[in-house]
């Protein structure tokens, strides 16, 4: 089955709506409704901020995987390949559904991950970044270099660093922390990535 780009992204949205979508993200927790300083302060919250930290080499490895592969959309470069690596992201973090969609366009990629929760939370992302001049750029787009840059100790430098494909992975690596403490996420969760051509 062959879609448009535009029946793709109705269809998620039809999807997202027609689900049980929690109306406040922080429902899940055990904890009750509070301040965020309250939650983040819990120890349920705590052990996984320690876990993310143990395992900072891995995650961040991660993401400067995803960053040194080429998407650029309006060059059509490497594109198929981003969208596949998603998919398998997909499936490595447990989503029972995790496949491309072909549109009229570039693929779109959809992952189902269940794991029988009352909730169901929608997480939209894009998976593909601007054009880039590597002569304009302090360190090169795609290598993405860990480098120092004041006032910080450590960042990464690479075109999609911050929009969108580094907290993609920054978003996955926080679920696959969660699913190795606790077995499974605590609600269900429908993913759409999509390209912004």
């Amino acid at each position: 089955m062959e879609i448009t780009r535009r029946e793709f992204m109705d269809l998620g949205g039809k999807a997202m709506l027609g689900a049980a979508v929690a109306p406040n993200f922080l429902n899940f927790l055990d904890a009750p409704c509070g301040f965020i300083e309250d939650i983040l302060a819990s120890p349920r919250i705590k052990k996984i901020h320690k876990y993310i930290e143990d395992h900072k080499t891995e995650h961040i490895a991660r993401i400067q995987s995803d960053l040194r592969q080429p998407s650029v959309s309006s060059w059509n470069k490497g594109i198929t390949e981003m969208a596949e690596r998603m998919k398998e992201s997909f499936k490595q973090l447990g989503c029972k559904e995790a496949e491309l969609i072909k549109t009229d366009g570039l693929p779109g990629v959809w992952g189902w991950y269940d794991s029988g929760a009352k909730k169901t939370i929608s997480h939209y992302m894009m998976y593909d970044t601007q054009p880039f001049d590597e002569k304009e750029w302090s360190s090169a787009p795609l290598a993405a270099n860990l480098v120092k840059m004041d006032p910080f100790p450590q960042v990464i430098i690479a075109r999609g660093a911050i929009n969108d494909k580094g907290p993609n992975r920054a978003f996955l690596n926080a679920c696959e922390a969660i699913i190795a403490l606790e077995g499974k996420l605590p609600l269900n969760i429908m993913i759409m990535f999509e390209f912004f051509k």
